[in-house]
């Protein structure tokens, strides 16, 4: 009986990895909310690394290391996280800056690797003059 109960447990164990070893870590927005006043949410859905963080970072015309500040709340039973930051990314795309964005994007890490990126539909708005 213990033999079965083993055999169960790793038929489990099994079901519950990903299909294939090595595959692909995805990210994707799927959705981007303004609703409550001054505060932006941006609400992601990943897949392909089990110990996933995440930050946001400037999309720039060259190389940045650029990150926007905000708070990340992970659900990883449902590989979700929200992303939450303050409206007030007019800054980003001031001149005088070395990185003049033109977005945002939500990146995936694996400990301190880039594993996955995806850009936010339109977030920087320039300021009004």
């Amino acid at each position: 009986m213990t033999m079965w109960r083993k055999a169960l447990v790793l038929a489990a164990l099994a079901a519950a990895a990903p299909a294939q070893a090595g595959a692909p870590a995805t990210l994707a927005v799927t959705g981007v909310d303004r609703s409550h006043p001054g505060v932006v949410r941006i609400a992601v859905q990943y897949d392909g690394c089990r110990r996933a963080s995440f930050r946001l970072m400037p999309t720039c015309a060259g190389p940045s290391e650029w990150v926007v500040a905000a708070a990340v709340t992970v659900t990883r039973a449902r590989r979700q996280a929200l992303v939450e930051l303050r409206d007030d990314l007019g800054w980003l795309t001031d001149r005088r800056l070395p990185c003049q964005a033109r977005g945002l994007a939500v990146q995936m890490l694996d400990g301190t690797h880039v594993v996955a990126s995806a850009e936010v539909p339109s977030t920087c708005r320039r300021p009004a003059r």
